[in-house]
């Protein structure tokens, strides 16, 4: 695409580097000697019908705090023509869903627990919620469209499709994936159709759920009644894992279940994939329940890495590794020092930590261990909020 053309953004000269991206749109690139930019070029068959709306935007920038790259300067090349726009670059990240299976995790994530992903998918609810506020609609939310860091901070990529406020004018998101759009919406053409917060909504859900579920898409499941694809499913309102309406799919087997959640987190997946779409949660109730969830996971004694709401009776991360899952959250041997060790020597290096571990724990004496049958010391007078109120006759 680049050949010998060159390119100008703001009167002054740019010069592309390695390409770093391509789509059905576009490509993007590079910008030599500037690291923390890169460029989106047009196909030449779609630069004229993107013009106005980037320009709009460039004119009226979405600032999100930098959790979106968005378009920030026009490029033209150098007879002048629009060509594309420059935006933030952003670097060491990872497309969301390699946070899905236990390998691509741990390269995003090298100690990543449960918790880690009540915390990304908190985090990818905010980026949302900071393209709301700035008075615009994602339209097209789908799990390609956020980008995490090894520390867990997320972003949106793809500004250039989000359907944009710019004063009396509205600039439509007119695409969509169907695994990722409201029962409303589905088989509809969507060039004509505002879209709205709502819509988001249901979008947000759905990757708030697959990052819970270890990638499981909420209206995938098993069926007595014959195969239901997906957008089927949506259409239909059959959310597999729902404990509140009977539908025709139940939860594959093995996999987690929405009781596993916090009963706040499980209210919010039966109200984003019920019958109301004006119940949808917004992106910051998302927040809100995702943090009080990481706040309230406890470690499992059973397993490295497996933590669950301390309301839980037991792991429901052993109960899946039981029933078939590979390891959810593998740790290495260097994590513990120990990868020069292999096979049985491996087993036995693991065995001796951990019983350096027990010994380093002080046993309890028999003057620190409770006894429910001795009497109180003389002279000891319980905290106020323990006495028992005073009769008055």
């Amino acid at each position: 695409m680049r050949g010998d053309r060159s390119w100008l953004s703001g009167g002054a000269p740019l010069r592309l580097g390695e390409r770093i991206g391509k789509g059905g749109e576009g490509e993007v690139f590079a910008i030599a000697e500037r690291p923390g930019l890169a460029a989106k070029i047009y196909h030449a068959d779609r630069a004229t019908a993107r013009r106005e709306k980037i320009e709009a935007m460039v004119a009226a920038p979405l600032r999100a705090g930098g959790l979106v790259a968005a378009p920030s300067a026009v490029i033209t090349d150098g007879t002048g023509a629009f060509s594309g726009f420059l935006m933030p670059r952003i670097v060491s990240a990872a497309p969301l869903h390699d946070l899905y299976a236990p390998a691509s995790r741990r390269e995003i994530i090298p100690d990543a627990a449960y918790r880690n992903l009540l915390r990304v998918a908190a985090n990818a609810a905010r980026a949302v919620a900071a393209v709301h506020d700035a008075g615009h609609v994602i339209g097209d939310v789908n799990q390609s469209g956020f980008l995490i860091s090894q520390d867990g901070l997320v972003a949106l990529i793809d500004a250039d499709s989000f359907q944009v406020h710019t004063g009396d004018a509205v600039y439509r998101c007119t695409v969509g994936v169907p695994e990722y759009t409201p029962p409303e919406l589905q088989g509809r053409s969507l060039n004509e159709i505002d879209r709205t917060r709502n819509h988001d909504a249901f979008g947000v859900a759905v990757v708030v759920f697959q990052l819970l579920f270890f990638g499981r898409h909420p209206f995938a499941g098993v069926s007595e009644r014959g195969r239901l694809s997906i957008p089927e499913a949506i259409a239909n309102g059959a959310f597999a894992f729902s404990n509140v309406r009977d539908v025709p799919l139940a939860p594959p087997p093995g996999a987690m279940a929405l009781t596993d959640l916090p009963a706040s987190l499980a209210g919010l997946f039966e109200r984003a994939f019920g019958p109301t779409p004006d119940a949808r949660p917004l992106p910051r109730e998302w927040i809100k329940a995702l943090s009080e969830a990481e706040d309230a996971q406890r470690p499992c004694l059973d397993a490295v890495r497996h933590d669950f709401d301390l309301r839980a009776q037991a792991c429901p991360l052993c109960r899946m590794e039981r029933e078939g899952s590979t390891p959810l959250f593998p740790w290495r041997p260097r994590e513990l020092g120990l990868s020069h060790l292999k096979g049985p020597k491996l087993v036995e290096g693991v065995l001796d930590d951990a019983r350096d571990q027990l010994k380093r724990l002080t046993p309890p004496t028999k003057d620190t261990l409770p006894h429910p049958t001795r009497p109180p010391p003389a002279g000891f007078q319980p905290p106020e909020r323990h006495r028992r109120p005073e009769i008055i006759r």
